[in-house]
C-alpha cells in the first residue's frame, strides 16, 4: 500500500487512524486516501466528512465502505462498475475515468456532477438537479434522462453529440438554450487524461 502516511491525520489535537475511525466520527475537514494502491475502501460507511472524500486513483472495482454524507466526493481514475454504496448527499461528485455502465447509486441532487469517460448508454439514475453536468466521452445515445434543471450540461464526444455542438441549460427538464460555457474545456482535459491511460 503505497502513501500509507495519508491514513493519519491530526484533528482537535489528536491523531486519527482514517482506517480504524470511531463510528458516527465526524471528519471536520478533507479524508485524502487517494493514490494508495486500494483494491477496497475500510468501512467509513458511518463517517461524515465535512470537506472533500478523496479515493481517486486506486484500484477500487467497489465503492462499498465509502461514508454516505460529504461535502465533495471524487473516486475517479479506478475501476469502479458502480455507484451503488458511493455517497447519497456531496455538493460535488466526481466519477469520471472508471468503468461505469449505469448511474445508479447517484445522488438525486448535487452542484457539480461530472460522469465523463465511463462507458455510459444513458444517464439513468442520474442526478435530477446539477448546477453542472459533464457526461462527456460516453457512449450515450440519447437524452432520455437528461437533468430536470441544469445550467451547463456537457456532453461532448457521445454519440447523441451530433448536431448539438454545444452545451445546455435545462430548466423544468426542457432544453431552454444551447450555449458552450465552458468553451469545450472538461472535455479536452477529460480527452486529455483518457489519452494518457491508453
Amino acid at each position: 500500500m503505497r502513501n500509507m502516511r495519508k491514513r493519519f491525520f491530526i484533528q482537535d489535537g489528536k491523531r486519527y487512524d482514517a482506517f480504524n475511525l470511531p463510528k458516527d466520527f465526524v471528519v471536520k475537514g478533507d479524508l485524502d486516501l487517494s493514490a494508495m494502491d486500494l483494491e477496497s475502501l475500510p468501512d467509513l460507511s458511518s463517517i461524515t466528512v465535512n470537506g472533500f472524500f478523496y479515493c481517486s486513483n486506486n484500484k477500487l472495482t467497489s465503492l462499498k465502505g465509502c461514508p454516505q454524507y460529504v461535502g465533495g466526493f471524487d473516486c475517479s481514475c479506478n475501476e469502479i462498475k458502480s455507484l451503488i454504496y458511493g455517497p447519497v448527499k456531496a455538493a460535488y461528485y466526481c466519477c469520471s475515468l472508471n468503468d461505469l455502465q449505469t448511474l445508479n447509486g447517484a445522488p438525486r441532487t448535487t452542484e457539480f456532477f461530472y460522469c465523463a469517460g465511463n462507458n455510459l448508454t444513458n444517464l439513468q439514475y442520474g442526478p435530477v438537479k446539477s448546477l453542472v453536468y459533464d457526461c462527456s466521452n460516453n457512449n450515450i445515445t440519447n437524452l432520455d434522462y437528461i437533468p430536470k434543471d441544469c445550467s451547463d450540461f456537457v456532453f461532448f464526444n457521445n454519440p447523441v453529440y451530433k448536431g448539438y455542438k454545444k452545451s445546455l441549460f435545462i430548466k423544468d427538464g426542457k432544453i431552454m438554450a444551447k450555449y458552450s460555457k465552458l468553451d469545450n474545456f472538461l472535455s479536452r482535459i477529460t480527452g486529455r487524461l483518457l489519452g494518457k491511460q491508453k
